[in-house]
């Protein structure tokens, strides 16, 4: 069973660090079980050493002194203390942040996230939305949005050139609901980034169909004025584009269509309202 403790197998590695005695598991072998690859095995591992009384917190930080350490395994000390360190560990935590490893700084996010205050946590996370690895970036946003921090706080984001960035500042945005999660995915819809736009299309159409009617709340006249700008960029079509003015309380300008003879067709409107009191007569009869 002791033999498993270093399987390949996530399962195997499981089993054996649940039944192996104390008198078979070695500090060594716990230590380097506590920031194994996988991140059940490094739960289970705290678990084991809590235990049998083994310091988990000291043993992370002991590990991060070492200059040599694996980036690896820096990461996975970085996730441990977001579990088992204090606030003593924040500038531990933030000084990571400029690690080089992209592995590293996403652990060190979620470490910061665990650590540190809320307003302490604002204030050193908005600058990671700015971060090149998407992996970081997004971290960053998911930190923040389950904070509830505002969606101006996205702002500097959506400014960037990288479109990793952008895309996290449409997360943040979008995260904060309403009427903010309708603007961030018309803004993201007309973004140059043929990804981005998509995923803001496809969020206007899911915001259409499942939640535009139910969105309530006053809606801003500033805001309002911004998704009226970004309607015509944003790759909806027509119908969709007066669907999302109507909920928004947006008048349009009246398209009127022309006749193959010259002349000027009749609005879709009118043509809507003489249906339905046809509909409605025949109803009554």
């Amino acid at each position: 069973m002791a033999a498993l403790l270093d399987a390949n197998s996530v399962e195997a590695r499981l089993v054996a660090l649940t039944r192996v005695p104390d008198a078979d598991l070695s500090d060594t072998a716990l230590g380097r079980l506590l920031t194994d690859r996988a991140p059940r095995v490094r739960e289970q591992a705290r678990w084991r050493a809590h235990r049998r009384g083994f310091n988990v917190a000291s043993y992370y930080r002991q590990e991060l002194t070492d200059a040599g350490v694996a980036a690896r395994v820096r990461a996975a000390c970085m996730d441990g203390l977001a579990v088992v360190g204090d606030e003593t560990d924040l500038p531990t935590c933030v000084a990571h942040l400029d690690h080089a490893s992209v592995r590293v700084r996403a652990a060190a996010v979620n470490a910061v996230l665990g650590r540190g205050r809320p307003d302490e946590v604002v204030q050193l996370l908005t600058p990671v939305l700015l971060d090149p690895g998407a992996r970081v970036s997004t971290a960053a946003a998911r930190g923040l949005a389950r904070l509830g921090v505002p969606a101006s706080t996205a702002a500097v984001a959506w400014a960037s050139t990288q479109p990793t960035s952008r895309r996290a500042a449409w997360r943040l945005s979008r995260e904060a609901g309403g009427w903010h999660r309708a603007e961030a995915d018309l803004r993201a819809a007309a973004d140059p980034d043929p990804h981005l736009a998509s995923l803001g299309r496809a969020g206007l159409r899911n915001w259409l169909e499942v939640s535009a009617a139910t969105t309530w709340g006053r809606l801003p006249d500033e805001q309002r004025a911004r998704i009226a700008d970004r309607l015509p960029s944003s790759g909806l079509d027509d119908d969709r584009q007066r669907m999302v003015a109507f909920h928004a309380g947006i008048k349009l300008p009246s398209a009127e269509r022309i006749c193959p003879s010259g002349g000027t067709a009749e609005p879709v409107a009118t043509k809507q309202r003489r249906w339905l009191r046809l509909v409605w007569h025949r109803w009554h009869r």
